[in-house]
């Protein structure tokens, strides 16, 4: 009887991620005085669970913001991953042109080498020729079996000469494609090691969001903490009141007896939880929905769901065709307005017994909190009852 039907199962529609850090005081139960009536401590209870309802929004949507930032943080992970893969596959690279280089300056070496070795020699043969050439001929002939061999001694030299210019011109085409080649690899060496340098910018960008999005997190998942212990002592507090409420509630008497579940089927289920009829299981709705279908055989529904409390069973049965009227009858919902002794809903029961309109006893839930309860009481003592049947 004390919840308003409806508030259970809405869906909070909120716009997305938004990273707000919240600054928060402890929750510190204001001091109250003594509620001198019921009302008045159902208007407590009612601010306090307003208090839970807009900390429990606070608490889903960090949660929200928490599970975004933290699939943001995978997928930086992935794409660091990713990165520093690139990044090795790029030395690797790097590594295999300096080997590449490394082989050409060896082989540039080498044909450096023997371009010196064919230009000493060509040297060298210049010299045999032009001693051959400056010798006179009695010295050739001296020197020499007939001037047939000197002419052919001649002619040798020149021929060793072509042979070394032709290596030599060799060499240096080699030499050339060489030092080419080496310029190329050079060259591939510096986009590499450019391609390398923006790899390692991208890296760290990558790194600084993901310890923007772990500062957020934390900043997150610590106001989702604080506003979880304001929910806890909100809750504490609202216990208090709660028993206070209900004991003034047993100060009112008329009751036969209480404890048992009066047959009702959910009578351990969660409180608050959706029942088949579009009522909050173990409040006083509940029940009289579930013993109205026990008396008749016929469901009494929540045909304005958000607007299901009991003052406003007298419409929901004009929906649904029902009679009401001012004299109870066994088997009856007994229905009362909001006031100081039922509370800003309301409450309902059933008729067990009529003795008469001003002597009747009833069942019912949550008069005693969350519970089943039997009073024999004078209902007009409650408010203007109003009876529902077929």
């Amino acid at each position: 009887m004390l919840k308003r039907e409806g508030v259970i199962g809405r869906i909070l529609k909120l716009t997305t991620l938004v990273v707000v850090t919240v600054s928060m005081i402890a929750f510190t139960p204001t001091p109250r005085a003594q509620a001198a009536t019921i009302t008045q401590l159902e208007q407590q209870l009612q601010q306090l669970k307003d208090q839970q309802v807009a900390s429990q929004k606070k608490i889903d949507q960090a949660k929200r913001d928490a599970s975004n930032l933290k699939d943001a943080i995978s997928g930086l992970d992935e794409d660091i991953g990713a990165t520093s893969g690139k990044i090795t596959n790029t030395q690797s690279q790097i590594d295999a042109t300096n080997a590449v280089i490394d082989a050409l300056n060896t082989d540039i070496g080498a044909t450096t080498d023997q371009l010196s070795q064919l230009t000493s020699k060509l040297n060298s043969a210049y010299g045999d020729l032009f001693i051959t050439m400056q010798t006179s001929s009695f010295e050739v002939l001296l020197q020499s079996d007939s001037i047939d061999t000197a002419v052919t001694q001649s002619n040798y030299i020149e021929g060793i000469q072509r042979d070394l210019q032709k290596n030599i011109d060799k060499a240096n085409v080699l030499k050339a494609d060489l030092e080419s080649k080496k310029k190329d690899n050079e060259a591939h060496k510096a986009d590499l090691q450019g391609l390398s340098n923006d790899l390692n910018s991208e890296k760290s960008s990558l790194n600084n969001q993901k310890q923007q999005k772990n500062y957020l997190l934390n900043q997150t998942q610590g106001d989702q903490a604080k506003y979880e212990q304001l929910v806890k002592n909100l809750q504490s507090e609202a216990t208090k009141i709660s028993a206070e409420l209900y004991q003034k509630r047993l100060a009112l008497g008329g009751y036969i007896g209480s404890g048992g579940t009066g047959g009702y089927p959910y009578a351990t289920a969660t409180p608050d939880t959706p029942d088949p009829w579009g009522f909050l299981k173990r409040e006083c709705t509940s029940y009289a929905s579930w013993k109205f279908l026990q008396n008749f055989g016929q469901p009494f529904i929540n045909t304005r769901p958000g607007s299901g409390s009991a003052y406003n069973w007298p419409n929901l049965a004009h929906d649904q065709g029902f009679h009401t009227s001012s004299s109870p009858q066994v088997g009856d919902i007994v229905a009362w307005p909001a006031g100081s002794l039922t509370s800003q809903w309301g409450h309902v029961a059933a008729v067990a017994v009529v003795y008469s309109s001003s002597d009747v006893v009833v069942s019912e839930y949550n008069w005693n909190k969350y519970s089943y309860s039997e009073r024999r009481i004078n209902p007009n003592s409650f408010g203007s009852p109003t009876y529902i049947h077929p």
